[in-house]
């Protein structure tokens, strides 16, 4: 089983960060692949609602337009 945490949280390593370290923690001592994801750090655009993702109803995670590390925190989540 694989854990994926998004902390949104804009001050790293206080009490929401410590927390989610902690509960991660927990679930690797269970066997759970983890790993956290710190939003503040990642670089997320605006949606400009061009509708790409409406084009194309077949994929798993719709494509977008915009080109930033929203794929790549989709797509960690998804495997």
């Amino acid at each position: 089983m694989k854990i994926l945490a998004l902390n949104a949280t804009y001050r790293p390593n206080k009490t929401t960060t410590q927390l989610t370290l902690k509960a991660l923690e927990g679930a690797a001592s269970m066997g759970a692949d983890t790993e956290m994801v710190m939003l503040r750090e990642c670089r997320i655009g605006l949606c400009t609602n061009c509708l790409k993702c409406y084009k194309d109803l077949e994929s798993e995670i719709l494509p977008c337009s915009l080109s930033d590390d929203m794929d790549a925190i989709l797509y960690r989540g998804a495997l």
